[in-house]
This record gives C-alpha cells, sequence and structure tokens, in this order.
C-alpha cells in the first residue's frame, strides 16, 4: 500500500511540475543553463546559510545515462548540508528540472564542469549538453517530496510509467 501511495505521489509530483515546464524550457540562456526565478532566492539564501559547514556535507552523485536518471529517488534531511552532482553521461541533451525542489533548498555554490559559476539561484531548470556536469552545494531547508523530470525532448510527463520523459523524486525528511 505504501508503495502504490508513494508512486501516486510521485506521478502527481511529476504532472504538476511538467505544468511550468514548457516556460522554463524555452527561457533557456546558455549552453548549462539556468531560468530565472520569480523569488528572491539570494536574499532566502543569505540567510539560511548563515553558520552552514559544507566540510561535512553529504555528497549525492547522480548520472544520466541512456536517458535515465540514477538513482531516481534520493533521501535527505531537512538541516543538513549536501553537495549534488549531477553528470550527463550521454552525447544528448538533459535537463534537471526540479521547480519545487530548487525552491527549497538554499544554494552556496553552482559550478558547470568545474567551472564556478556567480549564481546562487541555478534553478528551476538546470540543462546539461552532452557529457556536462553540474555541482552545487546547498542547505535542505524544506521537508517534501519533489519531482524531478528531463524535459529537454519537450516532454515533462510520464517517465516513470515508461510514456515520456525520465524521473524520479527527492525526498527531503525532517527529523524529530
Amino acid at each position: 500500500m505504501r508503495v502504490k501511495s508513494i508512486m501516486s505521489v510521485i506521478g502527481l509530483s511529476v504532472a504538476l511540475a511538467a505544468c511550468g515546464a514548457a516556460e522554463s524550457v524555452s527561457d533557456w540562456m546558455f549552453e548549462a543553463s539556468f531560468s530565472s526565478r520569480s523569488i528572491d532566492c539570494e536574499e532566502r539564501t543569505a540567510r539560511q546559510l548563515n553558520g552552514v559547514d559544507f566540510a561535512t556535507a553529504a555528497h549525492i552523485e547522480m548520472v544520466v545515462r541512456n536517458g535515465e536518471f540514477s538513482p531516481m529517488v534520493v533521501r535527505m534531511t531537512k538541516g543538513r548540508s549536501y553537495v549534488f552532482r549531477l553528470r550527463n553521461r550521454d552525447d544528448d541533451v538533459h535537463t534537471f528540472d526540479a521547480p519545487e525542489f530548487f525552491s527549497a533548498i538554499a544554494v552556496a555554490a553552482v559550478a558547470v564542469d568545474n567551472t564556478i559559476l556567480e549564481t546562487v539561484c541555478p534553478g528551476p531548470v538546470v540543462k546539461l549538453q552532452g557529457g556536462q556536469s553540474f555541482e552545487m552545494q546547498f542547505l535542505a531547508a524544506q521537508d517534501g517530496a519533489y519531482a524531478f523530470t528531463d524535459t529537454a525532448n519537450g516532454i515533462g510527463v510520464g517517465g516513470l510509467l515508461g510514456t515520456g520523459a525520465p524521473g524520479g523524486v527527492i525526498w527531503i525528511e525532517e527529523v524529530y
């Protein structure tokens, strides 16, 4: 029963995330590009990152290979710092479309192919050319389940059901 509930939440989350995907995809700015955000994330991030030590951050590695994300499910703890690295191991363009996830974290640093970028607001869509990698240091600030998908081909729904773009879910859990 729990698996069925989780899959329902994932499916609904992916469908809802896809509703805003078309506009985000059309706003790509450069090869490893980031869409603009309506939230003032610089101000929010500065407050949330005060005193965070990334020396003890947990590392999460994600790969896009053969058009699929691995791992598809990632678990994090609210209030903990992370270093997230996404590598596009294909020759084709792939995106990491996760608007709700980017709204739930406070980003300290962003890099593409080991080049540090001057933004702390990389989302809601990150576009990677074939072979590129994306890395960010962040604090998991808001608990919840956050769907992500690859909208590079213009399809944002159905990846988990095998009918469209690949995707998955990131769970940020609050520990009491």
